[in-house]
């Protein structure tokens, strides 16, 4: 599927919706939860932190409220240091003047150690809030990735302060040297690759920003065809309202998705990226004139706008009286399931690319193949040879029928429309070929002669390639054959024009859908 491929449909402008119905609430119950469980374990440590400064702050005779533990330790050694002078009697009068620089180095050195906090504080407070909620994560193009426990693992690495704490030695003036460490604990090396020592209080990462820097990455890409997802069984329900017309419907299902889209960042910075790509280096313009000319209670900018209008191509409130389908049908069942495609499986004729490189090889643009269940189960969808077999060129595998239909168990068509089959179908096969599933079914079967003929009919698995028919083609009969039944059993009426249109369309919808499932992983 070609980038931004949603955008080539319509572009309306999204009238005022009530965005009262909240569908995301279950989530942002268990998130408020998580925050509130962080703001509380903060709140606690915080506590028992103060404290602990506070019984500090009285033994030291400093402050030393938000220092980090290894810069306590620095400035604890040092103090020591001149509180022993101070005991010795080391000072007197005829050293006053050295008793004053002690003192005032130690000042100086207190101030240093607490320049590390000072330096930090705002980005510790705001992963803080932001971890616990207090504070908006207001960045829309990427993802906030930090918890509790990296907010913490950050908190602890701060703690060390740039250095190596497994040995901190003091020397005879008190001073605490120590080996230097980047801000993730990793000791750093000088030019000639040694690891770089030093004063503690020196260390060239203390202070750093990074310290508390977010932990941040892209939102998920999410696209419409997995975002709709979410809503199939809301679908459902809605569905089976009996007293709400098909646009009361609509207009209920859009308002959820409009809520859910303006809850989701993952969603909201998809469909900006998105609409960045396409508009190109003029989509902030883009964006402002058409809030410019749609402003009022309700507005909705114009690429969420446009995210929510492919959410909602994949989610039909209206399903046309199903009277001549079997049942469950792929359009009940919103998300049908899928099957690998390979074209490498299909017997397609040599490809020869147009010099002017508009044309496409066989199986572009094919995501994945449509499994048309019509029932509860594997696929029932059968269909009959439109041609005789004996007109069939000796290559082509429904040649080997037995009989004269087959099984689709799952269908593709390319961007050329041309047609991808997997068919069950029934073949003839020698007894020493048959599979050893095979050959046990048949002898489970009443009656079983082991000294039967020796050809067998079994059921296999065939790949059939069914290119685009043209006016008067015979493969036209299987072709449109099975659109029209996917149509039929989908629900929809109409004229054979009309259903084979419909057939068609759904499976170019599950197609898309599937490839903005794998772009979103």
């Amino acid at each position: 599927m070609a980038k931004n491929k949603y955008y080539d449909y319509l572009k309306p402008q999204l009238p005022q919706q009530s965005f009262s119905d909240i569908v995301d609430q279950q989530i942002a119950i268990v998130q408020q939860q998580q925050q509130e469980r962080a703001a509380q374990d903060m709140q606690i440590m915080k506590a028992r932190q103060k404290s602990f400064e506070s019984q500090q702050r009285e033994l030291l005779g400093f402050d030393v409220a938000d220092m980090s533990e290894v810069d306590k330790q620095t400035f604890a050694a040092k103090r020591d240091w001149l509180k022993g002078r101070i005991d010795d009697f080391y000072y007197n009068p005829s050293n006053y003047g050295e008793f004053v620089e002690d003192v005032n180095a130690l000042k100086t050195l207190h101030a240093t150690l607490k320049n590390h906090y000072e330096n930090t504080k705002t980005g510790m407070n705001n992963l803080e809030g932001w971890v616990a909620g207090t504070k908006d994560w207001t960045d829309k193009d990427l993802e906030l990735k930090d918890d509790i426990n990296t907010l913490n693992a950050k908190r602890q690495m701060w703690e060390m302060s740039g250095i190596d704490p497994e040995s901190l030695p003091v020397d005879e003036n008190g001073d605490t040297y120590a080996y230097y460490t980047d801000i993730n604990g990793q000791r750093l090396k000088d030019a000639n690759g040694q690891d770089m020592y030093g004063l503690a209080s020196q260390a060239p990462s203390r202070g750093s920003q990074e310290y508390f820097s977010p932990t941040t990455a892209p939102y998920a890409n999410l696209l419409p065809g997995e975002f709709a997802k979410k809503f199939s069984s809301s679908l459902v329900k809605l569905r089976q309202n009996p007293d709400q017309t098909a646009a009361e419907k609509e207009a209920i299902m859009r308002q959820w998705v409009t809520a859910s889209v303006m809850k989701n960042q993952s969603a909201m910075a998809t469909a900006r990226s998105v609409f960045q790509d396409n508009y190109g280096e003029e989509f902030e313009s883009v964006l402002a004139q058409d809030q410019a000319a749609n402003q009022g209670e309700g507005y909705v900018p114009m690429d969420l706008r446009e995210y929510i209008d492919e959410t909602m191509r994949f989610l039909p409130v209206e399903v046309q009286s199903d009277s001549a389908g079997s049942g469950t049908n792929p359009q009940d069942e919103v998300f049908p399931t899928s099957a690998r495609f390979d074209a490498a499986e299909f017997n397609v004729p040599p490809y020869f690319p147009d010099p002017s490189g508009a044309s496409q090889p066989p199986g572009a643009g094919v995501a994945a193949m449509f499994v048309p269940r019509t029932t509860q189960g594997r696929s029932t969808m059968v269909v009959q040879l439109g041609v005789d077999k004996s007109e069939i060129p000796n290559d082509d595998p429904r040649r080997m029928m037995a009989g004269d239909s087959y099984k689709v168990s799952s269908v593709a068509v390319d961007a050329n429309n041309n047609m991808f089959i997997k068919a069950n179908v029934k073949v003839k096969v020698p007894k020493n070929q048959m599979t050893e599933e095979e050959r046990r079914r048949l002898e489970a079967l009443p009656g079983y002669d082991p000294n039967s003929e020796e050809m067998v009919e079994v059921y296999r698995d065939m790949p059939i390639y069914i290119e685009r028919p043209s006016q008067g083609d015979p493969n036209s009969i299987e072709y449109l054959s099975i659109l029209k039944i996917m149509a039929i059993s989908s629900g929809s009426s109409g004229d054979e024009r009309e259903l084979m249109q419909k057939g068609l369309e759904i499976l170019k919808a599950n197609n898309d859908r599937v490839q903005q499932e794998l772009d979103s992983i």
